[in-house]
């Protein structure tokens, strides 16, 4: 029975499989307008499925110098996102393969603070 089925694998591959090569230069796009110093913000909008992620792995491919980090909100769409997305990045920034920040005590002491259900006020 289990040979009746195959499963695909969710994972981007960071190859552009069309014909046309539509994600390559949809990637070669962003590549430009990252390295632009006018850059600001890029959306990427497309229905489940049609390849947002792998897009997003090929432009990393393009660009090792930079870091890019990747939130799942359809994963995490049964969850408090602003907790979820806090936790993540700073996941992201102190991991202890290859940390972005060198004080990760200190970015874990603030999500500690972001997500306190109470603050104290001072004068």
């Amino acid at each position: 029975m289990s040979d009746k089925y195959k499963f695909l694998d969710n994972k981007p591959i960071g190859k552009d499989l069309f014909e046309g090569k539509s994600q390559q230069r949809i990637a070669n796009v962003i590549v430009d307008i990252i390295k632009d110093d006018k850059f600001k913000v890029i959306g990427i909008d497309g229905g489940w499925g049609t390849g947002k992620s792998n897009l997003v792995k090929i432009v990393d491919e393009q660009l090792p110098n930079h870091k890019f980090f990747l939130y799942d909100v359809w994963g995490h769409q049964e969850d408090e996102q602003r907790k979820s997305i806090l936790v993540e990045l700073t996941d992201f920034i102190t991991d202890s393969t290859k940390p972005l920040v060198t004080n990760k005590d200190e970015w874990k002491n603030k999500l500690k603070k972001l997500l306190a259900k109470e603050r104290e006020v001072t004068d």
